[in-house]
């Protein structure tokens, strides 16, 4: 097989495309600069409906990066994601360009720690004293506290900053952005298992464009769906999404106070010790940021573009609320950066999908007298409350399989087809 990357178009300008566009750029740079015969370089565009990149999740998280709390079956990622940050931020000056720097994890809880409780995120590794919680929190002397990470095995960092730099890298890379628009049709290679263009569709001049297009991938989180649908109306498979996906709100705030915020990340998950439904984690950075997330409504459809997911001022007001109630920050919203909503991309199992789906899956009336020879269609989303930790090891892999190259790590249970 030639290692030479067919051209390339990624649906979705998350952190999830974004990486899967630097880990093949970097990957051709490398192949280019041991070869002086090697082909011309295959085209990588990333395309997105929204006017700038990580407008959705991606660029609304809180920015945390770790090592636990993950089903066995996704642990091998989520350490190749975190070392890769680790790798990313050591030689790019992390903590001055996107803010990387370690984070310190803790629970609270009211009726004592049971690791059992559904409402709490993260395994404890072990019951610490109030004293040991960040100095901005303001517990309730009924609390107990847990340490979920000491710091060596999470870490925290800007998250539209670290979306930004990706951008950067990867146009500098030669990777091609389109943003404000849409893939509209695939077309296949007459007589030959593979496509060979698609056509996108611009929203500033609403022109249509045809673009060469061996491989496809779609990494556009919870609407991953909806874009499988319209490109492929005759495959039969179910892509194990309910309509409805599950989101959050969030609020980010500037705060001055440096006694208090540390140099170093903290985060705090206050589910267990609140009552019914209450969700709340908060994280300060070294930044001076203070995230505020909470969960106070059930999922619904998330809208048809990620530009029109708009604030629920009931559910803002609420975290500042509990802001207020729960720190020493107070509730003024001078502060307020931003507020916002985001949704998050779930499958049926909690598992991602990291893979290429056969041809016969997308076309079960063609005749198949072969497996196709080269490029394909290409997963990458469903990584629910993860997305971020685990979108620069998703891209990594993503893109061995793209390459025709062995994974570093068993992608079997990221697929729906043996």
């Amino acid at each position: 097989m030639s290692d030479d990357l067919k051209p390339t178009v990624i649906l979705g300008g998350g952190i999830i495309g974004l990486s899967t566009a630097y880990y093949l750029a970097l990957a051709e740079q490398d192949r280019k600069s041991q070869s002086a015969h090697a082909p011309t370089q295959g085209s990588i565009i990333v395309v997105d409906p929204s006017t700038a990149i990580c407008s959705g999740a991606s660029g609304q998280n809180e920015g945390v990066i770790g090592t636990t709390g993950f089903k066995n079956e996704v642990e091998a990622l989520a350490k190749l994601s975190y070392d890769l940050f680790a790798a990313i931020a050591s030689e790019n000056d992390g903590h001055e360009r996107f803010g990387y720097s370690s984070l310190k994890i803790h629970a609270v809880f009211s009726h004592g720690y049971d690791p059992s409780n559904p409402k709490l995120p993260l395994p404890v590794v072990k019951q610490v004293e109030l004293s040991d919680l960040p100095k901005w929190l303001k517990p309730r002397s009924t609390w107990q506290a847990g340490l979920i990470s000491n710091g060596s095995d999470a870490a925290i960092v800007n998250p539209r900053k670290f979306c930004d730099f990706l951008k950067e890298e990867c146009e500098n890379l030669g990777v091609q952005l389109m943003l404000n628009s849409t893939a509209t049709k695939v077309h296949t290679e007459p007589d030959s298992l593979a496509f060979s263009s698609v056509d996108i569709q611009t929203k500033d001049d609403s022109s249509t464009i045809n673009v060469p297009c061996q491989n496809l991938v779609i990494s556009a989180g919870s609407w991953s769906d909806r874009i499988f649908k319209s490109l492929f109306p005759s495959a039969e498979f179910h892509i194990p999404m309910t309509e409805r996906q599950p989101a959050q709100s969030w609020l980010r705030r500037r705060e001055t106070d440096k006694e208090k915020m540390g140099t170093d990340g903290k985060q705090v998950w206050l589910n267990p010790a609140l009552e019914g439904q209450q969700d709340l984690h908060l994280s300060t950075s070294g930044y001076g940021v203070l995230f505020a997330a909470g969960s106070f409504a059930d999922s619904d459809p998330p809208p048809p573009l990620p530009a029109d997911v708009l604030p629920s001022p009931e559910e803002v007001e609420e975290l500042k609320r509990l802001v207020s109630k729960y720190t020493h920050f107070g509730e003024h919203s001078q502060g307020l950066i931003s507020s916002g909503r985001a949704y998050m991309s779930r499958t049926t199992n909690d598992l991602p999908l990291i893979m290429k789906i056969p041809w016969k899956e997308l076309f079960p009336s063609v005749a198949l007298s072969s497996a196709p020879s080269r490029g394909g269609l290409f997963f990458n989303f469903g990584h629910y409350l993860d997305g971020f930790t685990l979108g620069p090891g998703s891209g990594k892999v993503l893109t061995a399989m793209i390459r025709g190259k062995k994974t570093s790590i068993d992608t079997g249970p990221f697929t729906l087809f043996e």
